[in-house]
């Protein structure tokens, strides 16, 4: 308890703090400054000279930061699925099955997320098939929410300068921005699909809601549950949006429970959904964790003394100075979904410096935006204000704690967040050097044919080749493995040995030194 009380203090606290001041200075420059006309044209033209900038910069940092070997797990998961399925390998992932203990070791990706949306992925897969496409793919989708929320708010407030503010601190969300520089991941194609499906409801167009609805389906099976959120959304308008809303509601719940209690089960040897671990603590089953959750409060009360959670929380909000919670029914859009990653056993669920919140923040930048226009069609001036302050305070947060180039962690080493155990977004680790160049020359030695144990951070380089494992020890490589690589003057936590017990304990099983360049080894049997 000391120990969350002092991380609370130490970390969250400060930064709300200060988060709050900026807030403050901002309002009451909004107050004065914001009133000002200005031409449609030119607020149009501002706007997407500041969304390509920040599209084109997320894009080429996190291209960058898989050249410079900072990509691992996930971006070599979902990388080296897509590549089978544009192969015609089906969506199989070997470096998956070794990371899930699955005795296959070639398993279905599809036992690990429902995710349709990598087939038309892999058709552009065929036609630029290499890993920093879709790396760069994942940044633009993230990017990609400001430019609905933009057009939303443009509709709710008129050409105005506040009207630039939500997809501006949408811009400058922490959690969008370790969205789109940290791992390549599917949750990133959701963003834009769950986004034009809202701007299809506000704007009555059944058409596209279900166009984008679908595609935000096929992404993954947790999305359906923000699905959900939207049919229910799309049901309390009235008109011809009611009807589609209800029917999007009942098809989006049917496929959540397919892929988590029929699908994923079948193709998974662990016969579960492998995210019910996350909240075990509240139950065996879909249906035990939402009787928890809505018969037995004290279970749930029993986590709020957590600072960190509560931190966290405060700061998912506060960029928008908690404007999103009195949108009313716009609350739907996000809240329940919020509310499931809040008690959920793992950090990185209810974390503002993970992606597993990313979706949801188109909705609670354009909850915000239809809160400033309420105001505005009442009392102007608290509108310029509000406007001002949410400004203030997102750009103090995106300093505190974001990723980008215009915070603190991307210039001080050791200003580290949350619990990564390297400062991963410093930016040397985007700097291209000889080391660099040696692994790349390495790497190209292997051939696709080859069957490779490799360290964590060459995954993603190697999808190419017929079978990839994670290089734990030597014990622990597959019977069929043939190469080995990793490098010696990098730290390594999965590593379960020293580099000198792993070169002799592959020696050991009929490897040799095949190459070797600056402390990056290539072992062959």
């Amino acid at each position: 308890m000391e120990a969350a009380v002092e991380t609370f203090f130490s970390f969250y606290l400060q930064g709300v703090l200060a988060v709050l001041a900026a807030g403050g200075l901002g309002a009451w420059i909004g107050y004065r400054t914001l009133s000002c006309p200005v031409d449609p044209r030119r607020l149009k033209t501002v706007f997407f000279c500041l969304w390509f900038g920040a599209a084109g910069l997320w894009a080429a940092l996190a291209v960058r930061s898989l050249w410079t070997y900072h990509k691992y797990f996930d971006t070599a998961v979902e990388v080296q699925t897509i590549h089978n399925i544009a192969l015609g390998r089906g969506p199989i992932s070997s470096i998956n099955a070794e990371c899930m203990s699955d005795p296959d070791r070639n398993a279905s990706y599809f036992s690990y997320h429902a995710c349709l949306a990598y087939y038309p992925t892999a058709l552009l897969y065929r036609l630029f098939p290499s890993a920093p496409m879709l790396v760069a793919l994942g940044a633009v989708c993230v990017a990609l929410g400001a430019v609905v929320v933009f057009r939303l708010t443009l509709s709710l407030l008129g050409a105005t300068w506040p009207a630039l503010i939500p997809p501006l601190a949408y811009l400058l969300y922490p959690t969008v921005q370790y969205a789109a520089l940290w791992e390549f991941h599917a949750l990133s194609l959701a963003v834009p699909c769950l986004a034009w499906a809202l701007l299809a409801v506000w704007k009555e167009r059944p058409a596209a809601f279900w166009i984008w609805g679908l595609l935000a389906l096929s992404v993954r099976e947790d999305v359906a549950l923000m699905g959900v959120l939207l049919g229910f959304f799309a049901a309390w308008r009235a008109g011809p949006m009611r009807r589609h809303g209800i029917a999007f509601t009942i098809l989006a719940l049917a496929h959540f429970w397919t892929a988590t209690h029929v699908w994923m089960p079948i193709l998974s040897s662990r016969q579960e959904w492998w995210q019910m671990r996350m909240f075990s603590h509240l139950g065996g089953s879909t249906l035990e964790i939402a009787r928890t959750v809505f018969t037995r409060p004290g279970v749930v009360a029993g986590m709020l003394g957590d600072a960190t959670r509560w931190g966290n929380a405060a700061l998912f909000f506060l960029p928008f100075l908690f404007l999103p919670l009195l949108a009313g029914r716009w609350t739907l859009l996000f809240l329940p979904y919020f509310g499931l990653l809040f008690v959920g056993r793992d950090l990185a669920f209810y974390s503002i410096f993970l992606y597993y919140s990313v979706p949801l923040a188109p909705s609670v930048a354009a909850s915000a935006a239809v809160v400033l226009g309420r105001l505005r069609a009442r009392r102007p001036a608290l509108s310029r204000t509000a406007a001002g302050g949410m400004l203030g305070a997102s750009l103090a947060q995106s300093v505190l704690f974001g990723a980008g180039p215009g915070s603190i962690q991307f210039w001080r080493q050791e200003w580290t967040l949350a619990r990564f155990r390297e400062p991963y977004f410093h930016r040397e680790n985007y700097i291209l050097g000889p080391h660099e160049r040696a692994a790349a020359r390495i790497l190209a030695m292997i051939k696709p044919s080859e069957r490779v144990g490799a360290a964590h951070y060459f995954l993603p380089h190697l999808v190419r080749c017929e079978r990839v494992y994670l290089l734990h020890s030597a014990a622990r490589l597959p019977d069929d493995v043939d190469t080995a690589v990793y490098d010696a003057t990098r730290a390594n936590a999965y590593m379960a040995c020293g580099y000198d017990d792993l070169r002799r304990d592959l020696t050991g099983r009929g490897f040799s030194v095949a190459a070797e360049d600056d402390g990056v080894v290539l072992m062959r049997r």
